[in-house]
C-alpha cells in the first residue's frame, strides 16, 4: 500500500477541528432557554424579564432586546438553575428530602434578580407542598406573588397558593378563589375560573364535602397543551384523592387519560404511573405489580418513586408467593414450587433495594422492618 500524505493531513485537520469545536463549545457560557408552544427553542444570553404580556430577552449581551408574547411561551429555563442552591434543591427533591430542598430553594430565592426570587420561592413552595407542610408552602407561594404580581407565572402561583391554603384548611383559600373568579371576568377569562374551581374542589375535599368536591372538580377544565403545569398538578392530585378515598378505578381512569399527553415528559409520566400502580393494589394486584415494576425498570423517575415502587412491588410479590404456597396443589407441583421460590427471591430483592435507597422517606424504613420480619432466606 502506498503512503498517502494527504490522507494523514486530512485526518490531522479533522482531529484538530473537532478538538477546537469541543474546546470552543466548552468555553461557551450557559444560555437561558425559552421553550415556545409552537416554534424552535430560543437560546439567549439573558432573559431580561417575564411579564403576563411578554418575555423579553437578549440573544447576545450587546444585542437589542427581543420579545415573545407570554401566551406563546411554554417554559423558561435559566442557566442559573443548573448550579448552586437551585440544582442542589432539585437533587434533594429527587431523593425525597423535601425539607432540605426547601432550605436550598429558600437560599436561592434570596438572589438579587427577579427570576431568582420568583422561581426560588415557587420551588420552595413545591418542596414544602411535597413534604405536606401546606401552611408553610402557601407562605412561600405568597412571597413569589408579592415579589412579582405581574409575572408570567402569576396565575399558576396564585393557583398553587390557593390549593395549599385549602389543604391547610385556611379560610384565606376562599378569597384566593374569589380573586381568580374576578379575574376570569376580564381578559384572563376561563383559565382563571378553572383554577378557582380547582381550589374550591380542594376546599370541599378537605372539608369532607364530596358532593361539592365532584361539582367543582368537573368545572376545573384545564388543558394539557395550553396550561400543562396546572393541568398536571390538579389531575394528579385528583387521581390521588380518589385513590385515598377508595375509588381506585376512578384514580386509574384519570391517570390513563393523562398518559398520552405525558409521552414527552418522562419525569411526570413516572409520577402518574406511580399513582396508578398504587391505585391498582386493592383492585388488581397483578396489574399493580406490573405497573410498579415498569416504573422501577424504566430509566426515569426519582429515587423516592423508585423506593416506594420497590417496597409495594416487593410486598405484592411476597403476598403472591404466600398465596400460591398455600394452594393445595402447589406442594405436589415442582413448577409451582419453583415459581414460589422465584417470587420470594424477587420480593426480598426489591425490599432490599428499597431499604438501601438514598431517600429518607418512610418507605425505606418500612422495607427494612418488613425484611427483618421475614424468616431467614433459604
Amino acid at each position: 500500500m502506498s503512503f498517502r500524505p494527504y490522507l494523514l493531513l486530512t485526518s490531522v485537520f479533522l482531529l484538530t477541528l473537532s478538538f477546537t469545536v469541543a474546546v470552543t463549545a466548552a468555553d461557551q457560557p450557559e444560555r437561558d432557554r425559552i421553550l415556545q408552544r409552537n416554534g424552535p427553542v430560543i437560546e439567549a444570553s439573558e432573559v431580561v424579564s417575564e411579564t403576563n404580556e411578554s418575555v423579553t430577552y437578549k440573544i447576545t449581551a450587546n444585542a437589542q432586546p427581543g420579545s415573545k408574547r407570554s401566551s406563546g411561551v411554554l417554559r423558561v429555563e435559566y442557566a442559573g438553575m443548573k448550579s448552586g442552591n437551585y440544582r442542589a434543591g432539585v437533587e434533594a427533591m429527587s431523593r425525597g428530602a423535601y425539607d432540605e430542598a426547601a432550605d436550598r430553594f429558600h437560599q436561592f430565592a434570596a438572589g438579587e434578580r427577579e427570576w431568582e426570587r420568583v422561581y426560588g420561592s415557587f420551588a420552595e413552595g413545591e418542596a414544602l407542598e411535597m413534604g405536606k407542610h401546606y401552611a408553610e408552602a402557601a407562605k412561600a407561594f405568597q412571597v413569589g406573588l408579592t415579589m412579582a404580581p405581574k409575572h408570567r407565572l402569576f396565575l399558576d402561583i396564585t393557583y398553587r397558593l390557593g390549593m395549599n391554603l385549602a389543604w391547610a384548611k385556611d379560610a384565606a383559600a376562599t378569597k384566593t378563589a374569589d380573586d381568580l373568579s374576578s379575574l376570569s371576568k376580564g381578559i384572563v377569562g376561563q383559565p382563571a375560573e378553572s383554577r378557582a374551581s380547582a381550589i374550591r374542589a380542594a376546599m370541599a375535599f378537605a372539608a369532607g364535602n364530596h358532593v361539592k368536591f365532584e361539582e367543582f372538580s368537573k368545572k376545573a377544565v384545564l388543558r394539557s397543551a395550553d396550561e400543562p403545569d396546572a393541568w398536571f398538578h390538579f389531575n394528579l392530585w385528583l387521581a390521588e384523592s380518589y385513590r385515598t378515598t377508595g375509588k381506585a378505578k376512578d384514580a386509574a381512569r384519570i391517570i390513563d387519560s393523562m398518559l398520552p399527553a405525558l409521552d414527552g415528559d418522562a419525569a411526570r409520566k413516572a409520577k402518574a404511573l406511580g399513582v396508578k400502580g398504587m391505585a391498582l393494589i386493592e383492585i388488581d394486584p397483578q396489574s399493580a405489580m406490573l405497573e410498579l415494576l415498569k416504573l422501577d425498570a424504566l430509566p426515569f423517575g426519582s429515587e423516592e418513586q423508585r423506593c416506594e415502587s420497590r417496597l409495594q412491588a416487593g410486598k405484592l410479590m411476597l403476598a403472591e408467593a404466600k398465596a400460591l404456597a398455600a394452594s393445595p396443589n402447589t406442594a405436589k407441583d415442582e413448577r409451582k414450587l419453583g415459581f414460589v421460590k422465584e417470587l420470594e427471591r424477587g420480593g426480598r430483592f426489591l425490599l432490599q433495594a428499597a431499604s438501601d435507597s438514598l431517600t429518607t422517606i418512610p418507605a425505606k424504613e418500612q422495607a427494612k422492618v418488613l425484611l427483618q420480619s421475614l424468616p431467614a432466606a433459604p
